[in-house]
């Protein structure tokens, strides 16, 4: 459920920024995770006592999950 909200808030963001491309999509998915996801996870685990690797491992299948998504998204309009 929660990665079907955050395509549509993707979806959203895609139309609102008018991105019609490939690596605009990118830059979309990759902007949204460094932005939210990779700070607040980032912030989480540090405090939760979690090292870097599981960090890397949670903030980096978000991170695949928005460029998949920013790309294509961005060229399916």
């Amino acid at each position: 459920m929660a990665a079907f909200v955050e395509g549509v808030f993707v979806s959203l963001l895609v139309s609102t920024t008018g991105s019609n491309t490939i690596f605009s999509g990118l830059q979309l998915g990759f902007m949204l995770w460094l932005g939210f996801v990779a700070t607040t996870n980032l912030v989480n685990n540090l405090f939760a006592g979690r090292g870097f690797k599981v960090w890397s491992i949670e903030a980096g299948n978000h991170l695949v999950y928005l460029l998949i998504s920013g790309a294509l998204l961005s060229i399916w309009r």
